[in-house]
């Protein structure tokens, strides 16, 4: 297993550890404190090895990841109670779902 995969996979049992333990939320900054401690630790003491940014991308990918879930998600559930003619608007900074109606097309006079 790759070192990122490692401090990917670490991260997010931590994680999901703390939600379903505490109900509490581990923000960006204690995951990268937490990679420090990894660090120190005789088991995981290779991570010195490793240049530090991949590293730290691989506990932010988790934050990023989740939101996608939570993105796509929402997007599921709009389809199921609004039908499937619901898509993102791309024309809000948003993204927010909005129903399509199709057009009649206006005869030239």
């Amino acid at each position: 297993m790759g070192c990122v995969r490692l401090v990917y996979n670490k991260a997010l049992a931590t994680k999901t550890k703390a939600w379903y333990e505490k109900q509490e939320r581990i923000d960006y900054r204690q995951t990268s404190s937490l990679l420090t401690s990894w660090k120190k630790t005789s088991e995981l003491d290779f991570l010195n090895e490793v240049s530090c940014v991949p590293l730290q991308r691989g506990t932010t990918g988790i934050d990023r990841d989740i939101n996608a879930g939570k993105n796509i998600l929402a997007a599921g559930l709009a389809v199921a109670v609004c039908g499937a003619d619901i898509r993102p608007d791309r024309h809000s900074s948003q993204g927010q779902l909005r129903k399509t109606r199709k057009r009649k097309k206006q005869k030239p006079k």
